[in-house]
């Protein structure tokens, strides 16, 4: 068995062992390549940080992992760990975490970040042997257009499409913080895939969502806290799921538990709950 790190000419066998490798998974991957190509790039996938494992010159497995400052630190996330089902149960997926560990430790690393599905009980405990501890549990659902059609906009509230995010400090308006794949690092990455939806009142910006239309995917959705419980966050949703193939739900990935009204808000809409997840974190200089 052969470990190394990767380059743009595994990009073909990356794709291959990911469908074989979440062909079983509890939220299954379909992905064509394309479709890979956009969430690698969106997420910063570093190949060179990446790892795969072969055999006899064929890929059985592979992490993937990006590389950039979060949250103010130099820190990793595992965009996604794959093994193919027949090379399960033998420790591959701890060998490449440690070999991507030893190059981004050198690199001056400081953390690393990956999310869990809640009911996957082994792998969270493995985590949690190797120094893993859970930051939150994200919350994950789809939203149903149906729901929303007949959801009047609030009276005095103008929605719009913008090139980009609202001319104020639309940051402090969070009441916590998205994850890697739906940070504002991850937005700048594919700018050119994501919609803008300003919510107004007069010529200022009270709340905004912004959507990736062709992987319909709501990353983020926020409403300045003086303005909320007035129908904003439903109109936001609304204006998003206009702008998605009909009949298709919308995924809201990544909720934080915690925040009560934001899962009130989705949960009344979603079409369906997906599986929870973990987002856990391991300090490499703890």
């Amino acid at each position: 068995m052969e470990l190394r790190y990767l380059t743009d000419a595994d990009r073909p066998a990356i794709h291959a062992t990911v469908l074989r490798a979440f062909a079983d998974y509890e939220a299954p991957v379909d992905f064509d390549r394309p479709r890979l190509e956009r969430l690698m790039a969106r997420r910063s996938t570093d190949l060179t940080a990446s790892v795969g494992a072969f055999e006899k010159g064929e890929m059985v497995a592979v992490m993937a992992t990006a590389v950039r400052e979060f949250e103010g630190v130099s820190s990793a996330y595992d965009v996604f760990t794959g093994v193919i089902d027949e090379y399960r149960g033998r420790g591959l997926a701890g060998q490449l975490f440690d070999k991507a560990r030893h190059l981004l430790v050198g690199r001056g690393v400081h953390r690393f970040i990956l999310e869990v599905i809640r009911s996957n009980d082994s792998a969270i405990r493995a985590y949690e042997r190797a120094g893993f501890a859970t930051r939150r549990l994200l919350r994950c659902y789809e939203i149903s257009a149906h729901e929303l059609l007949d959801t009047p906009d609030p009276e005095g509230v103008r929605l719009q499409i913008a090139a980009g995010p609202p001319a104020t400090d639309y940051r402090s308006w969070r009441s916590w913080g998205p994850s890697w794949q739906n940070s504002d690092d991850s937005i700048d990455q594919t700018v050119e895939e994501v919609c803008w939806i300003h919510a107004c009142v007069g010529e200022e910006c009270v709340g905004y969502a912004v959507l990736v239309p062709v992987a319909r995917d709501l990353p983020q959705l926020v409403v300045r806290e003086d303005w909320r419980r007035r129908g904003i966050g439903r109109a936001l949703l609304r204006a998003a799921t206009a702008r998605i193939e009909p009949d298709q739900p919308l995924r809201v990935i990544n909720v934080d538990e915690a925040s009560g009204p934001d899962n009130t808000l989705f949960a009344r809409f979603a079409a369906r709950e997906l599986p929870p997840q973990h987002e856990m974190e391991l300090d490499f200089e703890a």
